[in-house]
């Protein structure tokens, strides 16, 4: 429960807009990392690209406690996207 509203940054729809938009991240793995999403291929996704993102998507979805932990906590309050977050 957060209970600083100065912690608070609410989203406004054309920022929220702006969240929402695709970011390229390019990470750099070893063989069997590489190896275990190409066999995931087809499961998770259609691509190795596609299964990356679905996993990290996964992780931050099963950590929002810790992730609210560390101050990277997400809520969605009447609609609009808020983000926690200590750095102001």
């Amino acid at each position: 429960m957060i209970d600083d509203d100065a912690d608070i940054r609410y989203i406004h729809p054309p920022e929220a807009g702006e969240a929402e938009q695709s970011r390229k991240v390019q990470p750099v793995v070893d063989a069997y990392t590489h190896w275990v999403l190409g066999r995931l291929v087809g499961i998770k996704g259609r691509n190795v690209p596609d299964v990356a993102y679905y996993i990290l998507r996964d992780w931050i979805q099963s950590h929002q406690e810790e992730l609210d932990g560390l101050g990277i906590g997400v809520k969605v309050r009447q609609g609009r996207l808020i983000l926690h977050s200590s750095d102001g």
